[in-house]
């Protein structure tokens, strides 16, 4: 038998109108057209958003959806945090589905690897462990500890399976357009289509010194 507190459907707090919570267990749903399945979840404020999983939350906005235990999707638009402790602020379209994956504001931006964050920007991705993407656009970081700061068509890793590139931990790419940092530790600051696949090198002009 199911204990009292754990029965779908029950031990609910609603305020709003058109909500769904047939399958949540003590939750909260404050707002409209919300939809909760879980145990232990929070929506407040907004419109149309959708919680299904256990201990998560979404926060004001609009058309935002959890899926991930303990995550959460804070204002924006069309947002979705999909793996445990994954959190998307603000903007619209992004994805965070790495675990513990951060993004906030810009939109269509996807952080797929463990502990990545994108901040900003539009069409960016991290899919690679500790990656970072700042600002930008459709600017890629796919290595371990990566990061791509600015600029546009950026690619700090594997240029071709975009999984992860152990050659290329720690690469650094700031600002410029199309440039690729693909060696361990390497560095490319500017300009427009520059590689540097050397081991801890600095490209700043035609070639890595």
């Amino acid at each position: 038998m199911i204990a009292q507190q754990q029965t779908p459907g029950k031990g609910n707090l609603v305020i709003g109108s058109g909500n769904t919570y047939s399958s949540a267990t003590n939750s909260m749903i404050v707002g409209q057209g919300h939809t909760i399945v879980g145990c232990a979840s929070a929506i407040a404020g907004g419109q149309n958003h959708e919680i299904s999983a256990d201990m998560a939350a979404i926060i004001g906005g609009n058309g935002n959806s959890v899926s991930g235990q303990y995550a959460a999707a804070v204002a924006g638009k069309q947002n979705h945090a999909s793996e445990k402790k994954a959190v998307v602020v603000g903007g619209n379209n992004n994805v965070a589905s790495g675990d513990e994956a951060v993004l906030v504001g810009g939109s269509q931006s996807i952080a797929s690897g463990r502990n990545t964050a994108i901040l900003g920007g539009q069409t960016n991705s991290a899919t690679f462990n500790e990656a970072v993407v700042v600002g930008g656009y459709s600017n890629s970081a796919h290595s371990g500890g990566g990061a791509v700061f600015g600029g546009a068509r950026n690619i700090v890793g594997d240029t071709v399976t975009a999984g992860g590139q152990d050659d290329a931990w720690f690469a650094v790419i700031v600002g410029g357009d199309t440039n690729v940092a693909s060696g361990f530790g390497s560095v490319v600051l500017g300009g427009g289509k520059q590689e540097c696949s050397s081991l801890y090198k600095v490209q700043t002009g035609e070639s890595c010194s």
